[in-house]
Order: C-alpha cells, then structure tokens, then sequence
C-alpha cells in the first residue's frame, strides 16, 4: 500500500544525525555530509559515526585492518569466483 510523505511512518529523536528539510541538509553528530564527503575517507567517517570522534593515526591505521578482515572471502567463495 503506498502512502505518500510520511504517513504511518515512526520517526524517533536520534543524536546522530539531523534533517533540515527546509534548508535541504543532512548533518551526522553535528557535521554536514557535504563536509564530511569532502574532507574525510570513507573509514574515518566510519569511524566517526560510531565512536563521534575521528581516529588518531594509530587507531585509524587499526580501524582500518580490522575492515579488511571483515572483507575476507572464505575459500569456497574464492573457489566459486
């Protein structure tokens, strides 16, 4: 069933992001997307939307090899491929 705008759509009050609709803006924890597309990677944002603060090198460098073990593909997909 289509309902149109957000009819029948729950919403809840959230520290992690903000819509202005009015403006046409999204912000995480404060920060516009806009800003954080063009000045941060893909893993500091990452990391910034789950802790709230961006990594120091060291953190970064391990934030960054814990992802890559979770992009590991098991032998059998390997052999699949």
């Amino acid at each position: 069933m289509f309902n149109p705008g957000l009819k029948g759509v729950t919403a809840v009050q959230t520290v992690l992001s903000d819509i202005d609709g009015q403006q046409g803006l999204l912000s995480y924890r404060g920060r516009s997307v806009q800003t954080l597309v063009d000045n941060f990677s893909f893993e500091e944002v990452a990391y910034f939307l789950l802790y709230g603060t961006f990594p120091k090198p060291k953190i970064y460098e391990e934030f960054i090899n814990e992802l890559k073990n979770y992009r590991k593909l098991s032998n059998y997909i390997v052999n699949i491929l």
